[in-house]
């Protein structure tokens, strides 16, 4: 009978998350998860980076969430921070707490390695960490180098940009209306290419369109020639998306991405 007792204690103290805690050397650790790096062509460089917290004082540790199935309510109580806050010289932002890993996003500066954050929980501790976020070499802007110009009604899509290295690369081509005042997105006609590499050749992916599209590239210059034609009354717009994904020594996933944009108006 006592040790029924007892073990009914333990389980009951494992699903409500009572935690009693214990003096270790650092009461709270990082463990960082993922870096991702953005070039981007129409304002400041951005870095997020992804990482777990391990409460060692409490015998706690935030699981791996692949795929994003859990938030941190389905977590002991002990591991459900209130506040997250990052920041570096006069930068100062809120990381994703209702969510984990924990996402920080700041404003890039060339040749800043750390960063400080503030975990805060409803009890009242607050915890402060450094972390070190190392990056490499930013991904070049896939620059669009065709279309120059506008082209005419009904002229088959055909794009071409630089090849910078990528893993992946997103194209989409929207054809934008005169809008209705009706809370629709005017650019809804979209065309989408997606291509990645694969065993060493750049090719479409089943996740885009083809529509008999042929893909050209030189390891310089990337072209798309499709058979699709366009029609746009406002203007039409061109992005592509270029990502390169990496594992570094650590463990650590890894991803750099950058992007270009063009847009032509009809009047």
């Amino acid at each position: 009978m006592k040790k029924t007792f007892i073990l009914a204690i333990v389980a009951f103290s494992l699903l409500t998350g009572c935690q009693v805690a214990k003096k270790v050397d650092e009461p709270l650790t990082l463990r960082l998860d993922q870096i991702i790096f953005e070039n981007l062509d129409e304002g400041s460089d951005k870095l997020s980076f992804d990482f777990y917290i391990d409460r060692n004082d409490l015998g706690l540790s935030e699981p791996d969430n692949v795929g994003g199935l859990l938030m941190s309510s389905d977590l002991a109580t002990g591991l459900r921070a209130k506040t997250i806050v990052v920041s570096y010289s006069d930068f100062s932002a809120n990381c994703e707490v209702d969510f984990f890993p924990h996402r920080c996003e700041v404003d890039y500066i060339d040749g800043q390695k750390e960063y400080s954050l503030e975990i805060a929980y409803p009890n009242g501790e607050i915890f402060k960490k450094k972390i070190v976020v190392q990056t490499n070499e930013p991904l070049d802007i896939p620059k669009i180098s065709f279309p120059i110009e506008k082209p005419t009604q009904g002229d088959l899509l055909n794009i071409s940009f630089k090849d910078v290295g990528a893993t992946e690369y997103e194209i989409t081509t929207n054809l934008c209306h005169p809008y209705e005042d009706n809370g629709i997105n005017p650019c809804l006609d979209e065309v989408y290419y997606r291509l990645v590499y694969d065993n060493g050749k750049l090719d479409f992916s089943e996740f885009g369109q083809s529509d008999n599209a042929v893909l050209e590239g030189d390891g310089e210059i990337i072209t798309i020639n499709s058979d699709f034609p366009l029609f746009f009354e406002e203007s039409i717009k061109y992005r592509v998306n270029a990502s390169f994904r990496d594992v570094n020594q650590n463990g650590v996933k890894i991803i750099f991405g950058s992007s270009d944009y063009l847009e032509f108006l009809t009047r």
